[in-house]
C-alpha cells in the first residue's frame, strides 16, 4: 500500500508593480532572493502577477494605472512596487513599507529610490533596498526566520564588498543579487 503526506504550504499572492526605469531590474533581484530563501527555508511559497502600470500604460492610454487598480490589488497579501524616490547615501540603499494596520487592503513594499533612468537597463541598479524590502514584506507575512535570513544574507554580501558602482563598487545588479542569494543560510 502507498501513502502519500500532504504538507500545506501557506502560499502568498504579491502584485508586482515595478514602475518605471530600474523597477523593473530590481523586482527581480528581489524575486530572485526571495525565492531562495523560501527554498532553503521552506513552509511558505510566493506567487507573482506583473502589473506593467507607468508610464508605457500612460504612453498607450493616457493613465500610469487602469480606473480599477485599486479592486485588482485588493485580492493580494503584499504589493511590491517601485514608486518613490529619497537621500540617503546612495538611493538604492533605502526599504521602506507603507502598511494597511487593518489588512483590509495589501500593503506596499519599495525600494526608496525612484526610477533613475540615467542608468535604467544598463543592469548596474543597486537591488540592496528592493531586497531589504522584500524582507520586510516577508516579516509583515509572518515569515520572521525568512526574513531575518534575507537581512543577514544582504548584510553579509555588503559586507564582502559586493557593491554597485552607486557606492563605489564595480559589480552589476545581477552579481550583487547572486552574492545575496548564496548567503541565504
Amino acid at each position: 500500500m502507498s501513502r502519500s503526506v500532504w504538507t500545506r504550504v501557506k502560499t502568498y499572492r504579491v502584485a508586482l508593480y515595478p514602475g518605471d526605469g530600474i523597477g523593473t531590474e530590481v523586482v527581480d533581484a528581489t524575486l530572485a532572493v526571495l525565492e531562495a530563501v523560501a527554498r532553503k527555508l521552506g513552509g511558505f511559497g510566493l506567487t507573482y502577477e506583473r502589473f506593467d502600470w507607468g508610464m508605457a500604460l500612460y504612453d498607450r492610454h493616457g493613465k500610469v494605472v487602469p480606473d480599477d487598480f485599486l479592486a485588482t490589488l485588493r485580492g493580494f497579501d503584499a504589493i511590491r512596487s517601485d514608486l518613490t524616490g529619497g537621500v540617503t547615501g546612495s538611493l538604492g540603499l533605502n526599504p521602506s513599507a507603507n502598511l494597511n494596520p487593518e489588512r483590509t487592503f495589501p500593503s506596499f513594499f519599495e525600494p526608496v529610490h525612484g526610477s533613475a533612468p540615467d542608468i535604467a537597463g544598463q543592469g548596474i541598479a543597486n537591488p540592496t533596498g528592493a531586497i531589504l524590502s522584500g524582507a520586510i514584506r516577508l516579516e509583515w507575512l509572518g515569515e520572521a526566520a525568512a526574513a531575518a535570513s534575507v537581512r543577514a544574507a544582504m548584510e553579509r554580501a555588503l559586507g564582502a564588498r559586493n557593491l554597485t558602482p552607486d557606492v563605489g563598487g564595480t559589480q552589476t545588479t545581477a552579481q550583487i543579487t547572486a552574492a545575496v542569494v548564496r548567503e541565504i543560510r
